[in-house]
């Protein structure tokens, strides 16, 4: 009687293990095959409205002559992040000192690469993360924006926001 009814038990234990649902990552495409990985609570069906434009240029014409069209804007409640598409620009440009701001305070920078540059700073009580990402056909601007200076360090330091964008 009891052999029964522990072979149910094990047996529904069985289904039930192989059935939990995995969290699913959701990713949108942006072109060329790259990928970028969605974080939990981030929208990227926001609207490009004249502010989200306002607040982009702000932190990509400086001093110089890139220019910079925004592709995609991704909002969270506690930060923003912005997808640009340099026009004929290079890793090098961005890491001109003539890009960079002048009262800015530089937290960490990175050239990997003659493809792939990463720069984190402060800029007054904003956190900034800036990642250039130069593929086959294409150059990619990701910018992070936030007040919180822990997110910036958890999300948005190189390792973690490199890891976020899936390359061809």
């Amino acid at each position: 009687m009891k052999y029964p009814i522990v072979v149910f038990c094990l047996s529904l234990l069985f289904i039930t293990s192989c059935n939990s649902e995995k969290k699913e990552i959701k990713k949108i495409s942006l072109f060329n095959g790259i990928k970028v990985q969605l974080l939990d609570g981030e929208n990227s069906q926001a609207a490009i409205t004249d502010t989200i434009q306002s607040t982009f240029k702000k932190y990509t014409s400086n001093n110089t002559r890139i220019s910079i069209p925004l592709f995609k804007y991704i909002e969270h409640t506690d930060y923003s992040l912005f997808i640009g598409i340099p026009v004929d620009a290079r890793i090098k440009d961005f890491s001109d000192s003539l890009y960079h701001h002048s009262n800015e305070i530089l937290i960490e920078e990175k050239k990997e690469s003659k493809t792939e540059y990463f720069r984190q700073y402060q800029l007054d009580n904003t956190f900034i993360s800036e990642m250039i990402i130069k593929e086959v056909g294409s150059t990619l601007l990701f910018l992070a924006v936030t007040k919180n200076k822990d997110i910036s360090n958890r999300i948005f330091n190189h390792k973690s926001f490199s890891s976020r964008v899936e390359k061809k």
